[in-house]
C-alpha cells in the first residue's frame, strides 16, 4: 500500500472512530431508548407535581392574606374611631400610618399571587395534557407498570417496560412492524430520541 492511501485509511478510520454517536453504538438501543421514555415521564410528571405543589402553597398563602387583611382593617377601624372621638393624639395617628403601611403591603402580596395564580393554573392544564397525550402516545409499545408496594426509586410510582417481549437469545429484538412505527411517532417527542428512532429502524431478519 502506498503512504498516500494509508494516511486515507488512517484518517477515515480515525473519524469514524471519533464519532460520538458511533463511540457509544453498542447496539443496546432497547435499553437506552425505554430509559429516555421513562425519564421524560418522570419530567412530564414531576412538572406536574411541582406546579401543583406550589398552587397549593399560594392557595395557603391567599387565606393567610385575606385574614390578615381583615384583621388589619378591623384594627383600622377601631383606631379610626378613637381618632375621631379625641383629640389629635400623634401616637395614634403613627399606629394608624402603620396600619396603612401594612394593608398596602399586604395587598400588594396578595395581587402578585392573583397575578400569576391564572397563568400557573393554566400551566398546570397544559402540563396534564402533555402528560396524558404522551402515555396515548407510547400505550402501544410500552407497559407502565404500577408497583404492589409504596413507591419506586426516585419517588414515583410507576416503572416502564416494552410490550414486546424479547427471545432467550436474542439481541437487537426487533419490535413488529406497528410498533416500530409508534416509536418512530415517540422518538419524535423526545429531546433525545435518537436511541428509540435506531431501535425503530431495526428490522427482523429475513425468514
Amino acid at each position: 500500500m502506498n503512504p498516500l492511501s494509508f494516511t486515507k485509511c488512517l484518517l477515515f478510520f480515525l473519524l469514524l472512530t471519533s464519532s460520538p454517536l458511533l463511540a457509544r453504538d453498542d447496539g443496546d438501543y432497547r435499553m437506552r431508548c425505554r430509559l429516555a421514555v421513562g425519564g421524560h415521564l418522570l419530567n412530564l410528571q414531576n412538572k406536574i407535581d411541582v406546579l401543583s405543589n406550589l398552587l397549593a402553597d399560594w392557595r395557603k398563602k391567599k387565606l393567610s392574606l385575606s385574614d390578615a387583611m381583615r384583621q388589619t382593617q378591623s384594627e383600622m377601624s377601631k383606631l379610626g374611631k378613637q381618632i375621631d372621638q379625641g383629640a389629635f393624639d400623634r401616637v395614634q395617628e403613627e399606629k394608624m400610618l402603620g396600619l396603612e403601611n401594612r394593608l398596602a403591603n399586604l395587598r400588594f402580596e396578595l395581587n402578585q399571587i392573583e397575578s400569576s395564580f391564572a397563568s400557573k393554573t393554566q400551566e398546570l392544564a397544559e402540563a396534564k395534557r402533555d402528560l396524558d397525550n404522551f402515555k396515548l402516545k407510547i400505550d402501544k409499545v410500552f407497559r407502565i407498570h404500577k408497583p404492589v408496594q409504596g413507591k419506586v426509586d426516585g419517588g414515583y410510582d410507576f416503572t416502564v417496560s416494552f410490550k414486546h417481549q424479547c427471545g432467550k437469545y436474542e439481541y437487537l429484538c426487533p419490535l413488529p412492524t406497528s410498533q416500530r412505527q409508534a416509536l418512530m411517532g415517540v422518538a419524535a417527542m423526545l429531546s433525545k430520541g435518537i436511541d428509540c428512532k435506531r431501535y425503530a429502524q431495526i428490522l427482523p431478519p429475513d425468514r
